[in-house]
């Protein structure tokens, strides 16, 4: 059983409406994108909101080859944590860069409306190995 409809109801009526609709998550593993598009459009009916819906992710869940399958056919914005972001110093810079250009993709999602973004801001698993 699927709790939770009525919100998922609410939801896609704002974003139709043109709203953005942000649902926040205290963690993201990498699994989770392909587990919520399938609770939500097979149990909840809701294919278009499944489909649309941009997830906010650590660069893992494209530059990992045991995590990228995870990733596959899903709306992805990335971004490299601080926690990992001096891991290699000449990278430094770039990943910056990266960053800055994600925030700016968000912001124009955001300006153009009826966005729907998944981000757990605690992160994942985001511990070196």
């Amino acid at each position: 059983r699927l709790g939770g409809i009525k919100n998922l109801n609410q939801a896609a009526k704002q974003i139709k409406a043109g709203d953005n609709v942000v649902f926040l998550a205290n963690h993201q593993s990498e699994g989770d994108p392909h587990a919520v598009d399938v609770l939500i459009s097979e149990l909840a009916h809701h294919n278009e909101l499944a489909g649309d819906m941009v997830f906010m992710a650590g660069d893992r869940v494209r530059e990992d080859t045991l995590v990228v399958p995870f990733s596959l056919g899903r709306n992805l914005l990335t971004v490299y944590s601080k926690k990992h972001i001096n891991d290699k110093p000449e990278l430094k810079e770039e990943k910056q860069n990266h960053n800055r250009r994600t925030i700016k993709e968000t912001e124009n999602l955001f300006k153009e409306g009826g966005c729907c973004l998944w981000f757990a801001p605690s992160g994942g698993r985001d511990r070196r190995s």
